[in-house]
């Protein structure tokens, strides 16, 4: 499931800005690793789209990070092997593709926020729950590390704004 939410929110943001880029000409892995496993926009959003979960939400989130840490140093480790042979070692690549996958993911949110049915775009109550109590597919998994660090990868090919 860590991956459903992670691929249904990415989904999201690579409909909304890369429509014209083919499917085959993005990596959804080294978006993933430019955006980082770590940065998971649920806790702030669901504090806006539903309050009332706050708590339960960012509670979620902390005890997944926890059951999580070694998978998360794990994967963090993969994704920087992935990014520099994307993006050729170069230090200040991986740096401007981080910020600019990070300025769309910003840019996305705020549209998702303002969306007027927002409130059925983000299943909070589903992501407390889940994210609690975890499982085989919430929690960070072996394949996942691996296909990260190993699989093939090219740099992120940006649409004009």
């Amino acid at each position: 499931m860590l991956m459903d939410y992670l691929r249904a929110a990415l989904a999201a943001t690579i409909a909304s800005f890369f429509v014209s880029v083919g499917a085959q000409e993005f990596d959804l892995v080294s978006f993933n690793c430019l955006i980082g496993y770590e940065n998971d926009d649920h806790p702030e959003i669901c504090a806006e789209v539903r309050p009332d979960l706050k708590e339960q939400v960012a509670e979620a989130n902390r005890i997944w990070r926890a059951r999580n840490a070694k998978e998360l140093s794990e994967l963090r480790a993969a994704c920087e092997a992935r990014l520099m042979r994307a993006y050729g070692g170069d230090q200040a690549k991986i740096l401007e593709a981080k910020q600019e996958a990070r300025r769309r993911r910003a840019d996305f949110r705020s549209q998702l926020l303002a969306a007027p049915n927002r409130d059925n775009l983000v299943d909070c109550p589903a992501y407390a729950r889940d994210f609690a109590a975890g499982g085989e597919r919430i929690d960070i998994q072996r394949p996942l590390i691996d296909a990260t660090r190993d699989s093939p990868a090219r740099p992120i090919k940006w649409p004009n704004p």
